[in-house]
C-alpha cells in the first residue's frame, strides 16, 4: 500500500528497499489472496480508487521481481473477470475459485454481483 497510495514518508522508502532486496534475492517476500483483498478494499474503501485502477494496482503487485504469490493463477482470473464484468475484485476472486473447483453454485445473499459474473446462484430453501 505504501508504495501506492504515498501517505507515509517513512514507511514508503522502507516497502521499496524490500522490494528492492527481493528484486536481488536476497530475501524472499511471499503473499497471497488476503493481501490482495486487503488492498483492493483500502484503496475502494478509504481512497475511493475507481475499480479499474484498483486491478491496475494488484496486476502491478503481480509485476514486482522477486516477490512469490501464492494463488497467482487464481488472481490473474480473477482479475480478468472482474474486468470482463466490471465486478470488484474479491467477487471475481470468488467467482474464479468456484469455476477451479467445478463447483455448481454459490451461496450468497449478494445476488445481484454474482449474476453479472455468470454465478449459478444456490437456491436457499424457506421453511
Amino acid at each position: 500500500m505504501r508504495l501506492f497510495v504515498e501517505d507515509d514518508e517513512q514507511q514508503r522508502p522502507l516497502a521499496r528497499e524490500l522490494l528492492k532486496q527481493a528484486q536481488a534475492e536476497t530475501i524472499d517476500i511471499v503473499t497471497g489472496p488476503p493481501v490482495f483483498f486487503e488492498v483492493a478494499w483500502v484503496l475502494s474503501h478509504t481512497y475511493k480508487v475507481p475499480n479499474g485502477q484498483i486491478l491496475d494496482v494488484i496486476e502491478a503487485i503481480l509485476s514486482f521481481p522477486g516477490l512469490r504469490v501464492l494463488d497467482r493463477d487464481m488472481i490473474i482470473s480473477a482479475i480478468s473477470l472482474a474486468r470482463e464484468t466490471n465486478s470488484t475484485f474479491a467477487d471475481s476472486y470468488i467467482a474464479a475459485s468456484i469455476g477451479h473447483i467445478h463447483a455448481d453454485n454459490v451461496a450468497t445473499f449478494n445476488k445481484k454481483h454474482f449474476k453479472k459474473l455468470g454465478i449459478n446462484l444456490y437456491q436457499f430453501l424457506i421453511n
